[in-house]
């Protein structure tokens, strides 16, 4: 029954253009994980939420060169849109968009979900951005109807992305967010690696919920 209804979801998806076709599975879900692969479908990165009750502000430096810049400072939506493309290139879950309409380039969406001084960039000794990480104080509820502070899992550009410059971001973002209020923070990953997932559990996020990214080219 489940390959049935997968090649009608696949049917579909080629009738209305489709190129490629990403599925989530629970990692607990050995079933599902099965099944998939049985399928053809390839692990691509993982997506969930960490909880981090108790996360103190630990300092932190930047590597040498680099600067830390609130985008309130910086204010050029060419460089956050570059920043959102290039630090999550490859991070599936993460939207990529080559061509956008003149409302997109001059006001960014993102802006709507994010205070202008609540998303951090980073950039190399070139100025080059090369990193970002988002939050937002009391930005989400827990399971128990609580207020807890959100922060978006950081994006690090392809060049730097195994330097793991994700533990300065998420540092400098627990920071920001301390100088506010104290709530347990949430983290959101999309197509994130088990090196991100590692930096993360040092800093003392643990998981609360852990999804395969799967993915399939349609011919």
């Amino acid at each position: 029954m489940g390959s049935q209804l997968l090649d009608l979801t696949i049917a579909r998806a080629r009738e209305l253009g489709s190129k490629t076709i990403l599925i989530y599975a629970n990692e607990r879900n050995s079933a599902s994980n099965l099944f998939l692969n049985h399928h053809g479908f390839a692990s691509v990165g993982s997506s969930g939420t960490m909880k981090a009750s108790d996360a103190v502000p630990t300092p932190f430096e930047l590597p040498s060169g680099f600067t830390l810049r609130k985008y309130s400072d910086v204010n050029e939506p060419g460089i956050l849109l570059t920043a959102l493309d290039e630090c999550y290139l490859d991070m599936w879950g993460h939207q990529h968009s080559e061509e956008r309409s003149e409302e997109e380039l001059r006001s960014p969406r993102f802006l709507k979900y994010y205070q202008t001084e609540d998303i951090l960039l980073l950039f190399d000794p070139q100025n080059v951005v090369s990193g970002i990480c988002s939050l937002k104080s009391e930005g989400k509820r827990d399971e128990n109807g609580n207020k807890v502070d959100l922060l978006d899992a950081p994006g690090v550009i392809k060049k730097y992305r195994q330097q793991g410059y994700q533990r300065q971001l998420v540092l400098a973002g627990i920071e920001r967010l301390r100088k506010k209020e104290a709530h347990p923070i949430i983290l959101e990953f999309w197509g994130e690696s088990e090196q991100g997932l590692n930096i993360y559990r040092s800093l003392g996020f643990e998981m609360l919920n852990h999804y395969i990214t799967y993915h399939k080219e349609l011919e």
